[in-house]
């Protein structure tokens, strides 16, 4: 009888894997930090384990996949809300990340934001930000997986005085983390608008150079979508394409919200992964992903939360229960975007997006062990007819007791396992007043 390092047994296995299996009960035989069994659990399990994990009221769902966010910016959640995306941006956002961005700032911001996604149930998390080997550090302190990349634009940054000092930094963060466990780094060009056709064609080449993906905000508001096809008698993304951005492989996009058809073919050929941002869209006003169009022609649609400046929480299960809603009610038909389709977006489809979907996204063996463990012992879970359908319109970050990530622990019980809260409220309580202050 084989022994492997961790048996979990779930009221049920919900798998995302490519027939939907749901096994109830369910069981993942866990060893090394890999799955190396999952199906319907009986007491004749020809395993043994260390460690068992019963969760006979739980139901068991893969990690959840953060495919765009900028996790320091928690620090300014609640700061500058209700504005127009630009005015956003340029008057508020930009001036106090010029005053108060510093590597601290960067890793205690993270710090924060790595506790929250954690506890709301995200084991994979894709960043854009500036001193981004802090975000890594603080990842890693927590215990996610994470996607790094420095923030690259035209302009001096709140840590780079020059184009070619961020060069020099998203250089550095590659070799950092080339062969870590837990840290995959990036190429992150902010926009088109925001950086040259120079500076987009240098980040190419240095995402092709070590063969890792580039990530970049793309035609987020209607007036960077008419401004190119003003300048350049060309969408954002019929641009980038033509210029060669996405001969990268993977590339991710984040927003996308303003398309035409022939970008959906480009985007669909091209194998690009969308990053759809749903909460922050609608607060800021900036637009609509068009996500029903994009799953007809096979796009991979991944969910992002944006910054918690701009949204301002870091919850994957919102951003697909107001994805589930939202295309809905937009497009006229309770047909689109169905509880099934909200929760592949938040894990396979998020997977295939920034190209992990070999160890991430599904509940199947040789996979990694990350999981997440809903308890279904609640009132407003009561009763249950369909999993998927409580998952997308029933259930609560609050009900999500354990995460895992490599098979090791990173929330058990409700509780972080790796930091405390004390910590994190002593971190938000000094950046408040230094903020205030200044």
């Amino acid at each position: 009888m084989e022994k492997f390092d961790l048996i979990v047994i779930a009221r049920a296995v919900i798998t995302m894997n490519n027939n939907a299996d749901i096994y109830e009960p369910g069981f993942l035989a866990i060893d090394n930090g890999n799955i190396i069994s999952c199906g319907r659990y009986s007491e004749e399990i020809p395993f043994k384990s260390k460690e068992l994990l019963n969760l006979p009221g739980h139901v068991i769902i893969p990690g959840l996949i953060n495919t765009h966010t900028h996790a320091p910016m928690v620090l300014f959640r609640g700061l500058a809300d209700d504005l127009p995306l630009k005015k956003w941006l340029e008057n508020h956002i930009w001036p106090m990340e010029k005053k108060h961005v510093s590597p601290d700032f960067v890793f205690e911001g993270s710090l924060i934001a790595c506790a929250e996604m954690a506890l709301n149930g995200v084991t994979t998390f894709v960043d854009m930000y500036f001193a981004e080997q802090k975000v890594a550090e603080a990842a890693r302190k927590v215990g996610l997986k994470a996607y790094v990349g420095e923030g690259i634009l035209d302009f001096p940054t709140p840590i780079s005085p020059t184009i070619d000092d961020s060069f020099k930094r998203a250089e550095e963060t590659i070799k950092a983390f080339l062969k870590d466990p837990l840290i995959k780094p990036m190429v992150t060009p902010h926009s088109p608008y925001t950086c040259s056709k120079d500076t987009l064609k240098r980040a190419h080449l240095l995402a092709e150079k070590y063969s890792v993906p580039l990530h970049i905000h793309v035609a987020e508001e209607k007036w960077e979508f008419e401004s190119f096809k003003k300048d350049y008698g060309k969408t954002p993304v019929k641009y980038l394409n033509d210029i060669g951005l996405l001969d990268s492989s993977p590339v991710i996009m984040a927003h996308v919200n303003w398309v035409s058809d022939e970008d959906l073919d480009i985007l669909s050929s091209r194998n690009v992964g969308v990053a759809h941002n749903p909460q922050s869209n609608m607060k800021l006003a900036t637009g609509i992903c068009p996500v029903p169009m994009m799953l007809k022609k096979g796009i991979n649609v991944g969910l992002g939360t944006d910054g918690a400046s701009s949204n301002n929480d870091l919850s994957i299960l919102d951003e697909a229960q107001e994805a589930a809603r939202l295309h809905k009610i937009i497009n006229k038909d309770p047909t689109v975007v169905s509880a099934f389709e909200a929760l592949k977006m938040a894990t396979i489809l998020g997977a295939h997006a920034i190209g992990a979907a070999e160890s991430i996204g599904s509940l199947e063996p040789e996979k990694k062990a990350d999981f997440v463990a809903i308890n279904f012992e609640k009132i407003h879970l009561k009763p249950v007819y369909d999993y998927y359908s409580h998952i997308i319109y029933a259930a609560k970050t609050s009900d999500i007791d354990f995460v895992y990530v490599n098979g090791l622990p990173i929330v058990s019980e409700g509780q972080l396992k790796n930091i405390t809260e004390d910590r994190i409220f002593e971190i938000a309580d000094k950046w408040y007043h230094r903020i205030q202050e200044n």
